[in-house]
C-alpha cells in the first residue's frame, strides 16, 4: 500500500491531479520503491 501510495504521489506532483492516469502512477513505481528502499535502509 505504502508503494502504490508514493507512486501515486509521484506521478501527481508530475502530472498534475487532474490529468493523473493509471499508467502514470505504474511509471513511478520504480522511483517510489527506490525511495521507500532508500527510507528503510536509513539512506
Amino acid at each position: 500500500v505504502c508503494l502504490h501510495a508514493r507512486a501515486g504521489d509521484i506521478a501527481a506532483a508530475e502530472m498534475g491531479e487532474a490529468s493523473l492516469l493509471a499508467g502514470d502512477i505504474l511509471a513511478a513505481v520504480p522511483r517510489a520503491l527506490q525511495e521507500l528502499t532508500q527510507h528503510h535502509d536509513g539512506n
